[in-house]
């Protein structure tokens, strides 16, 4: 379950920017289930060409996805 995940989150991040946008709220959706744990983890296999960006997109999508999340209680 956590790969699918996990593989949902980095198909979600290689997607064109214009790809992103359209997409809307699935990418924060997609990665706000990750612990912590988790992302290193995605960040250390050598799936991931560009290791850099991808956590820069991840924390993006964690805090964007928490954002939300406050947004919606409020």
């Amino acid at each position: 379950m956590e790969r699918q995940q996990s593989e949902e989150c980095t198909n979600a991040l290689s997607l064109t920017k214009d790809e992103r946008t359209n997409a809307g709220r699935d990418l924060p959706k997609a990665c706000s289930r990750f612990t912590a744990q988790s992302i290193r983890a995605a960040i250390t296999t050598r799936r991931v060409k560009n290791q850099k960006r991808f956590a820069f997109a991840m924390r993006v999508a964690e805090r964007s996805a928490s954002t939300q999340l406050r947004n919606m209680k409020e």
